[in-house]
């Protein structure tokens, strides 16, 4: 090893720095005395590929009142609001980038508090091997390496799936904007050219927000496998009661509970928010109870429905949404990109259309690639992750999802065995928890792993100190 860090060893290296590793990062600094603790991370902390927005058209997919970073203190996101005078409410759907803020804020004034340390480390990690002077080294994009007794991994979604149109090269094509979260990228569309969107999920619409907001003149095509649409929340709450619960379903097999669900969603329509909504705190556990036949047969025909009722977004994207529609600005089409060609500066796209068992073409200006985040973590996650799963420090779950992790985060390598010290939080453990990128579930998880790394470090095992 060398460089001017080689020598540094921290107690906790937390690699990541979006909102995985901020909140972990402050609930370290809260947890005890004497940590020493490293971020990792290129950009700013808390500025995440959701949170670099600048855009006031982005808006937050969960109500202000259940985004605190915090357990012990939830209120602590409104409080940071109010303290700001900024013209919200708790049930209010806040612009992203004021949480980015709030990030950033939060783990400041930790740090400040605190009588743990800790070190931004503004690069990239590369590869885990066996420490010299602590469990475990990381080697840092600078080649320089450090030394952690625990790691934890905060790496977020991937970058979106790349596309493949035959008759294009996606790749150089400029009509062909394959990630719509770089910075500038859609800076060059031209606002009276059509636009095909790949995808109706929630990006999809953050970019039709963002058309709209510019200026943008033309008509916008969603293009999707089933042509689901993220639906919105109820305005100014939840949705109506319902009667039904998760565990009134008797047999939890996939079959039942979806034919038990659909019977109430029959009986009353209006409620069908709260009863998606009164599956999350069982939704892990009932994943976890699917064989890999059933997990597999969910992803393959209900995902595209669950991902557009689970996850909505907040009620005035949903009415931009249905007026575009309204007007015939905004068509939503359930089929597949069969091929496209150049005619001029468009794209002749021919699109095999589902719901007329027949093909069709588009002549857009533009094809922006909303298909969601990619999950072959082997091909295409993050350096440290793909050198790790080939030495077999770390495995995928069964899924190929997300990595093999136990119910409190500890990764497995290739042999099935339990890390020591290396723990995953967030999207990285979707194929185990199937939910896992919502505040709610990522604070729950920063404070078990929290947990565990303060009983190792006073010399107690875990599970025996917190009855697990």
């Amino acid at each position: 090893m060398s460089g001017s860090r080689s020598h540094a060893i921290f107690d906790v290296v937390i690699i990541g720095g979006g909102a995985s590793g901020v909140t972990t990062a402050v609930q370290l600094l809260r947890s005890q005395s004497g940590l020493r603790i490293a971020l990792i991370e290129p950009q700013k902390p808390g500025l995440g590929i959701a949170y670099r927005t600048k855009s006031h058209e982005h808006l937050l997919n969960v109500r202000a009142s259940n985004m605190s970073i915090d357990p012990a203190d939830p209120d602590s996101f409104i409080d940071w609001i109010r303290a700001r005078k900024l013209p919200y409410q708790p049930s209010d759907f806040i612009p992203r980038l004021y949480y980015g803020q709030y990030l950033q804020d939060s783990l400041d004034q930790a740090r400040d508090r605190s009588l743990s340390s800790v070190q931004i480390i503004s690069t990239q990690a590369s590869k885990i091997r066996p420490g010299t002077y602590a469990d475990y080294s990381v080697l840092c994009a600078d080649q320089d390496w450090i030394e952690a007794r625990n790691i934890i991994l905060c790496l977020g979604n991937l970058a979106p799936q790349e596309l493949q149109i035959p008759g294009v090269d996606c790749a150089y094509n400029e009509a062909i904007i394959s990630n719509p979260w770089q910075i500038g990228s859609l800076n060059r569309i031209n606002k009276l050219r059509e636009v095909l969107i790949i995808g109706s999920g929630l990006t999809a619409l953050d970019i039709v927000a963002d058309l709209q907001a510019s200026g943008f003149n033309s008509k916008i095509t969603l293009l999707s496998r089933r042509g689901q649409v993220s639906q919105s929340h109820a305005p100014n709450g939840n949705g109506l009661p319902t009667d039904w619960r998760f565990d009134s379903t008797p047999d939890h097999s996939l079959r039942s509970l979806v034919r038990d669900f659909l019977r109430h969603v029959r009986i009353k329509p209006e409620t069908w928010r709260a009863q998606i909504d009164a599956l999350r705190p069982h939704t892990a556990k009932f994943w976890g109870s699917l064989s890999q036949t059933e997990q597999r047969r969910f992803l393959r025909h209900l995902r595209p429905y669950w991902d557009t009722h689970r996850h909505r977004v907040a009620e005035q994207i949903g009415s931009m949404v249905q007026k575009l529609r309204d007007t015939g600005k905004l068509q939503v089409v359930a089929g597949r990109i069969q091929s496209a060609s150049a005619e001029g500066e468009r794209l002749r796209v021919t699109v095999s259309d589902r719901s007329r068992a027949q093909e069709s073409q588009l002549l857009v200006g533009t094809i922006i690639n909303c298909s969601g985040p990619n999950e072959d973590l082997a091909r295409h996650g993050p350096a440290i992750i793909r050198d790790s799963l080939s030495c077999g420090l770390l495995r995928l779950d069964a899924l190929g999802m997300g990595l093999d992790v136990d119910a409190y985060g500890r990764v497995r390598d290739c042999t099935g065995e339990i890390s020591g010290g290396i723990y995953a939080i967030g999207p990285l453990r979707k194929g185990t928890l199937w939910e896992s990128s919502a505040m709610p579930e990522i604070r729950a998880q920063a404070l078990e792993v929290v947990q565990c790394i303060q009983s190792k470090a006073r010399g107690r095992n875990f599970f025996e100190t917190y009855q697990l």
